[in-house]
């Protein structure tokens, strides 16, 4: 086991108690919140800046405004809902399967968001060694969650096929630049 795995216990250990408190209702929804909330705001930042505010001087700088607004504004709706039916489940028997899922939830989760860290991290040319990749007992089993799950929401949602050809373009010019200035380190 290396260092690499008890951070993932730890982050799992921590998802888990979050999961648990949350439950499954309030996971999930705020896990779909996050992507709707991407697709909205992708899609109706420029209409709505367009109506809004299209002779102001600072147009552009508004139109983050109404990205982040328009984000936040899903994100928060979203998860009003999920409160309020979370409410409406632990008046139930089954509010305590809803907590037990929201553990499983929670930790899947969780092992998308460090796949898609390393998954970054990697397409801009940081890469761990291939000695703590294989001293690694959980790596390999999440390493592909992230870029998995991108690949299905792509087929549905083309604006994500955009963000991974992107990603990749990125990763691909900073690997070009990382070789090229290795070239002058032993000149």
């Amino acid at each position: 086991m290396s260092w690499l795995d008890i951070l993932f216990i730890v982050v799992f250990g921590i998802g888990a108690i979050k999961g648990y408190n949350k439950g499954f209702i309030i996971e999930i929804f705020s896990f779909i919140a996050f992507f709707l909330g991407l697709f909205l705001a992708i899609e109706l930042t420029l209409p709505l800046a367009n109506i809004y505010f299209e002779g102001s001087d600072h147009f552009y700088l508004l139109t983050v405004f109404v990205f982040i607004g328009v984000f936040i504004g899903v994100i928060f709706g979203v998860n009003l809902l999920a409160r309020i039916i979370k409410k409406a489940v632990d008046l139930t028997f089954l509010g305590f399967f809803d907590n037990i899922l929201g553990v499983i939830a929670s930790v899947i989760k969780w092992a998308f968001i460090i796949s898609v860290f390393f998954w970054v991290l990697d397409s801009i040319g940081f890469r761990l060694s291939e000695s703590q990749m294989s001293d690694s007992v959980i790596f390999p089993w999440i390493k592909d969650i992230g870029p998995a799950i991108f690949r299905w929401v792509a087929n549905i949602l083309p604006f994500i096929r955009d963000m991974m050809d992107s990603m990749d373009d990125i990763g691909k010019k900073q690997r070009e630049l990382y070789t090229f200035l290795q070239s002058f380190k032993y000149v």
